[in-house]
């Protein structure tokens, strides 16, 4: 977590109290800005599984994938295999695929 706030310049907590919890939030969301242009890593797992990862600041963008760097049709229904956040970083898990897949992170808000 601390990974996580290090990097923040501007932080917001939102919460309600509740009759009873004196000087305690319940339902609390940290909300922070979005980074430009996440650094996002592709590494080979055994098995030939991909493991993507993307720092959490990367929070407004949606990974998307293609089979070719010409395409028009970038997709966000990938096969994933599990999706966790870990130390401040997404990581999602691919299975192997026949054929050369691509990858990119879209900005969606």
């Amino acid at each position: 977590m601390l990974r996580v706030l290090s990097g923040l310049n501007a932080l917001w907590i939102r919460g309600q109290a509740v009759a009873g919890n004196e000087g305690l939030l319940d339902n609390v969301a940290v909300i922070t800005s979005c980074i430009d242009n996440p650094p996002m890593a592709i590494t080979r797992l055994p098995g030939n599984q991909l493991l993507l990862t993307w720092p959490l600041s990367g929070l407004c963008h949606q990974l998307t994938g293609s089979a070719s760097l010409g395409a028009v049709q970038w997709t966000t229904n990938l096969p994933i295999l599990y999706r966790t956040t870990t130390n401040g970083i997404n990581e999602v898990s691919l299975p192997p695929s026949a054929t050369s897949q691509f990858f990119r992170l879209i900005r969606t808000d």
